[in-house]
């Protein structure tokens, strides 16, 4: 039998999240005839979360949690990180889905409370049925 897998682009170019943006991401995507039983993976260029010395970003697909987007205190702002997230494929809808990212809280400035982070080429790979 062979594999058979796909991918949607969820987000393309670079969107804000945090202060300078939205506290809440929310995104639509299909992913039709998705197979069940195996992994599927969410890929994503992050830039920022430098200021927080403890914590991640929690990912959900479907208002389930299927991983973090991890934190690089110290590390240049301006500097895009590559983040894979593997996370079971019977979360996936075959057909529509939610991803949500929420913005990270940061105590490190009254007037700032988040840690600003942005997102692009936000990929979702999964088998798919033959």
């Amino acid at each position: 039998m062979p594999v058979v897998a796909d991918f949607v682009l969820i987000q393309e170019h670079a969107v804000n999240i945090g202060d300078a943006g939205t506290q809440l991401y929310e995104r639509t995507f299909n992913t039709g005839g998705r197979q069940v039983r195996a992994t599927a993976l969410l890929m994503l260029m992050v830039r920022g979360l430098t200021l927080s010395n403890s914590g991640v970003v929690a990912v959900r697909i479907n208002n389930q949690f299927i991983g973090n987007i991890e934190h690089h205190p110290g590390a240049n702002a301006n500097h895009w990180f590559t983040q894979m997230i593997p996370f079971p494929g019977n979360i996936l809808h075959s057909g529509d889905n939610e991803l949500e990212i929420q913005a990270r809280p940061y105590t490190g400035n009254p007037n700032d409370n988040f840690d600003d982070f942005s997102i692009q080429s936000v990929v979702c790979f999964f088998h798919q049925n033959a």
